[in-house]
């Protein structure tokens, strides 16, 4: 019996999806299947297992060009069928949440009562789960911290068809190994994320954005970090434009801006800056937060491609519309030692371009968890090591 033939007589016929929709790098599986509940996926992912094939997770799929070409890559497997949960305790300021449930709506929720999960990560439409496996967080981590910080408890699916559970369900836990936090940022290489429970905070009375031109963008930042404003989130975009997230009760926003302005930095409503995760070539680089202007500034003078720098948290994007921006980013990285890994790159890039930076002794440790949870190879073949 052919691999496809087994899987789909799993799902049945309604659990048959069109393998076009999930194209990774410009390369489409030769089918795709979507499980109805966790018992299917458990039989799915242990027979495909057992066959030694290869698969990519879809979410949302926003992030589906990150890293490495898959290979092989003999089928996608869909979480847009399973059950969305969410189940919100107030009281106790935790939710758990189904991974196939999309971000906005998890907010909507929580905002219902009062509440939010304080993040923006790029391509925010994205799933729970998608953004807990790839460990998006946004500019407000300079504040609020990472979704690992908020992550509590999670269940997964191994490739064996196992379902494990990491964490408990409470804020204060020594329950355990943290596998949980070991599955944030895998991106899915070691499993499917199922479930999750996640700490939530107050919503505040007002979020807003503010933006000011400037010529010195580091003393800039020095000033607002040394004054009595705490802000949420602090970026500058093409190294000139400053933009600054404040949140608090009416007044305190206010009081927070007259303060900043009393800098010297004209401040003035704006929009929040937002990661152009659909750019054909998109790098993110990880760096000391002292140095992130600098980065920006190389970036952008030798590269000629526009900039995201989230100067709180040292992290910077790079990201163009043109595919020769990715030659010129990879030799930036090999002369200036830095931490890039391309969210996306060209198809026809791929062959020639490195997607992650240099592991170095992590490597080793990193091939070695991945045959603990997945000997097989299922999960992302290819995605981190070619």
């Amino acid at each position: 019996m052919s691999l496809e033939i087994g899987l789909r007589a799993l799902v049945g016929e309604e659990g048959r999806v069109s393998p076009h929709e999930f194209a990774v790098g410009g390369q489409s599986p030769p089918f795709a299947i979507a499980p109805v509940n966790e018992e299917e996926l458990a039989a799915t992912l242990k027979h495909a297992s057992a066959s030694g094939a290869g698969c990519s997770v879809f979410g949302s799929g926003s992030m589906r060009n990150a890293g490495n070409s898959l290979s092989p890559y003999d089928f996608a497997l869909s979480g847009h069928r399973l059950k969305p949960l969410i189940d919100f305790q107030p009281e106790e300021m935790i939710v758990t949440v189904s991974c196939s449930v999309a971000f906005p709506e998890l907010q909507r929720a929580l905002a219902e009562a009062g509440h939010w999960l304080p993040w923006n990560p790029p391509a925010s439409n994205g799933t729970i789960g998608g953004i807990i496996a790839t460990g998006r967080s946004g500019s407000l981590r300079f504040r609020h911290g990472t979704p690992r910080d908020r992550l509590l408890a999670m269940r997964m699916a191994l490739a064996n068809g196992n379902l494990i559970k990491s964490g408990a369900k409470v804020v204060k836990s020594v329950a355990g190994y943290d596998l949980h936090r070991l599955f944030c940022g895998s991106w899915g290489v070691l499993g499917v994320i199922l479930e999750v429970t996640l700490k939530t905070s107050p919503r505040p009375e007002r979020s807003a954005w503010f933006v000011a031109k400037t010529d010195e963008p580091e003393q800039a930042i020095a000033n607002i970090l040394s004054s009595p404003a705490q802000p949420d989130a602090i970026d500058v975009i093409n190294t000139k434009t400053l933009a600054v997230a404040l949140s608090g009760f009416e007044e305190e926003v206010d009081w927070q801006l007259q303060a900043i302005k009393n800098l010297g930095i004209d401040l003035a409503p704006g929009d929040e800056p937002v990661v152009p995760t659909d750019s054909p070539v998109l790098a993110k680089i990880v760096c000391r937060p002292s140095d992130t202007i600098e980065v920006a500034q190389k970036l952008a003078q030798t590269a000629s491609v526009d900039t995201l720098a989230h100067a709180g948290s040292g992290i910077v994007y790079a990201y163009s519309d043109d595919q020769g921006a990715a030659d010129l980013l990879a030799s930036l990285r090999s002369e200036l030692g830095l931490k890039m890994m391309f969210w996306s790159l060209p198809p026809e890039k791929k062959a020639t371009v490195r997607a992650w930076p240099e592991l170095g002794d992590a490597a080793g440790l990193m091939k070695a968890i991945k045959q603990r949870f997945d000997p097989s190879g299922l999960f992302e073949p290819g995605r981190f090591f070619p």
